[in-house]
């Protein structure tokens, strides 16, 4: 998602199920791009 342009918003980039005492994890890489991976925030839901 390129903040340069409309910063400020949360944007789905997908829906991933987490089991209990499965050891989750979120990764942010910065694969394939041309400045900054900066992640200030990431949204969970419980369901």
């Amino acid at each position: 998602v390129n903040q340069r342009v409309n910063g400020g918003q949360f944007y789905l980039l997908g829906t991933y199920t987490f089991y209990a005492d499965s050891g989750g994890a979120i990764r942010i890489r910065n694969d394939a791009t041309d400045g900054y991976v900066i992640a200030d925030a990431v949204m969970l839901t419980r369901v």
